[in-house]
């Protein structure tokens, strides 16, 4: 029997929302070192964009090749993404994003994980993983009339 649909995930890819105050204050320290909170604490917007600009593309690739046999599972995932997040479920969006990680056999990247520690940053992140989605899925179907 073949493993091609499993999804392995590390507790530590989902620590971050499942865990004590002393690692939830060890996380959000690493956010102010990564420039991800300013220091007044508020997100700084720019790095996130950052952040999804550089994982997304790949991830969304990869996920696309995986699901090509399956008819419509690429733009379901979308949608999920988009209710998820549309309905403040940013925890939601983290798991099934880590799910999916784990899904292409790739590790959630530290950025991320970090993320999920903090909600106003989650928040930010959810708001442009979908935007990043959404343009990916749009850009696809502009090559594909072409």
């Amino acid at each position: 029997m073949k493993n091609y649909y499993m999804s392995i995930i590390d507790l530590s890819e989902i620590r971050n929302i499942t865990t004590n105050q002393e690692t939830l204050d060890a996380a959000e320290a690493e956010l102010y070192d990564r420039g991800i909170l300013t220091d007044k604490g508020n997100v700084s917007f720019a790095n996130i964009r950052r952040i999804t600009e550089s994982n997304c593309p790949q991830f969304f690739e990869k996920l696309k090749r995986r699901l090509s046999r399956r008819e419509n599972a690429f733009e379901d995932i979308f949608n999920t993404f988009k209710m998820f997040n549309e309905s403040g479920e940013y925890t939601s969006v983290y798991l099934y994003l880590a799910f999916l990680y784990g899904f292409i056999q790739w590790r959630v990247p530290l950025e991320i994980n970090l993320i999920s520690s903090n909600y106003e940053t989650l928040k930010a992140f959810c708001s442009e993983l979908v935007k990043k989605f959404d343009e990916f899925i749009r850009q696809g179907d502009e090559n594909e009339a072409e």
